[in-house]
């Protein structure tokens, strides 16, 4: 019997330790930076005149995918090709978004709310980590004092906000980027 103790007792230290090595493992991961998983907002490689282009060779298509975005707004907040296959949205309404964001070339994810609708055309970050996305911004009145205009954002900010660049009207490029 007090064999068997030892056997037991020695299993839960041997648990224990393997445990809190990995614990540590973990903690120590969050914490330190990983180039496999840094979210680094200088790795974006469009520069505003690519977007620019971008915007006007497929702007009838972006301002009807604006349109349906904002209609849609209560039943999909985030719209892209994965999205879309779960969603509540009728089978017409998810074949029209298909065939748009088809359409534009690229993989572009569209996200609304009742004052805007952003289309990210590059991205990286998660939750645990320093996250930005560079893209398209329209905005349903002028930018309020929370978005920071600039005249370019080919050159990623260093600090946290919400960059806008005008393009047109309500149309701008926009970096976001939060850690």
């Amino acid at each position: 019997m007090k064999k068997t103790r030892t056997v037991d007792q020695a299993c839960g230290r041997a648990f224990l330790l393997a445990y809190t090595a990995a614990c540590c493992v973990a903690i120590l991961s969050m914490a330190a930076p990983s180039p496999l998983w840094a979210a680094d907002p200088a790795d974006s490689k469009l520069k505003d005149v690519e977007i620019i282009t971008f915007f006007r060779a497929n702007r009838d298509t972006l301002e009807r995918l604006r349109q349906m975005a904002a209609e849609d707004a209560a039943v999909i907040s985030l719209i892209n090709e994965r999205t879309l296959n779960t969603s509540h949205l009728r089978e017409q309404r998810r074949a029209e978004y298909k065939t748009l964001l088809d359409q534009l070339g690229r993989d572009v994810g569209v996200s609304a709310d009742s004052s805007q609708v952003t289309f990210r055309l590059e991205g990286s970050g998660s939750v645990i980590e320093r996250s930005w996305m560079k893209g398209l911004a329209y905005l349903r009145g002028a930018p309020s004092k929370r978005f920071i205009i600039v005249s370019s954002l080919d050159h990623a900010p260093k600090t946290d906000g919400v960059y806008l660049v005008p393009i047109e009207e309500n149309w701008y490029i926009a970096f976001g980027i939060i850690d």
